[in-house]
């Protein structure tokens, strides 16, 4: 897969981005098929949304939003699904919810203090919109999610070698071949919305960078 990086802002300097995207080619006879992938995130000076499709994400100045879209998946058997593992780390972690459930979203510290990481429970699935399985499973030792020794040292380092690590899996329904998934996290209160805006994932290290 060719991977390729993109970044920049709004007119108004209050709404910054930065896309990594990839794409590889399957050959078919009689036709060639593109995949593709990208990660898009999002950080805003004031409260407001970016949409993709029929997906509305939320942005605000102490959240960090992410957009994952997939579009030209191919299965070998159409009863195959598509699933996104990623993994959390912090001092502790605790497993709770929105109005609308009760494990979609993973939290550490309190108050003010809290840092949380979002996790939709829908998604633009084929071009419409559809529901998504999240769960969770707790990781005995933190490095086998986190390769990299310095991101490890910084953890260890942090919460004074305690590290609380969990997997988090997105399963999207069979034949899903075209995605965009909205999740999120941030500094605060989990952000409540109405089934109408999905909200705001991202992977590791960045949940890490927020916590310092």
């Amino acid at each position: 897969m060719l991977w390729d990086v993109s970044y920049g802002k709004d007119a108004t300097s209050t709404l910054y981005y930065l896309t990594v995207s990839g794409k590889n080619f399957i050959l078919l006879p009689k036709l060639d098929i593109e995949e593709k992938i990208a990660f898009n995130f999002f950080i805003s000076k004031t409260l407001g949304t970016v949409e993709f499709g029929t997906v509305r994400a939320v942005v605000t100045p102490k959240s960090l939003e992410s957009v994952i879209s997939i579009s030209g998946w191919k299965y070998k058997d159409i009863k195959n699904h598509l699933e996104l593992v990623f993994g959390s780390c912090a001092g502790a972690l605790a497993v709770g919810g929105t109005a609308t459930s009760t494990s979609n979203v993973l939290t550490s510290g309190s108050g003010d203090d809290q840092v949380y990481v979002y996790y939709a429970e829908d998604a633009q699935i084929n071009g419409k919109r559809g529901l998504v399985t999240v769960s969770h499973e707790s990781v005995t030792d933190f490095k086998t999610i986190v390769d990299d020794v310095e991101t490890q040292l910084k953890l260890t380092t942090a919460f004074k070698g305690v590290v609380a690590a969990k997997l988090t899996k997105v399963a999207f329904d069979a034949g899903a071949s075209n995605i965009i998934y909205d999740p999120g996290m941030g500094n605060g209160p989990v952000p409540q919305v109405d089934s109408g805006a999905s909200l705001i994932i991202s992977l590791v290290i960045l949940f890490v960078t927020l916590m310092f």
